[in-house]
């Protein structure tokens, strides 16, 4: 009885997982009629994020 609350916590993860790989995206990855650039410079930011790594 005591794995029932992390299974269900598990199925619920497994859900949001399966909706991610089945949603449509907004770009279509086969049209080439949008602006191709031959270089690009600049820097990327990231903020409020977080890395984890397991403990071995």
């Amino acid at each position: 009885m005591a794995m029932i609350p992390g299974y269900a916590k598990a199925k619920q993860a497994a859900l949001r997982i399966m909706k991610l790989n089945q949603r449509q995206s907004k770009i279509n990855p086969h049209d080439d009629s949008g602006i191709i650039l031959k270089e690009m410079e600049g820097n990327i930011e990231f903020h409020n994020v977080d890395f984890r790594y397991p403990t071995r």
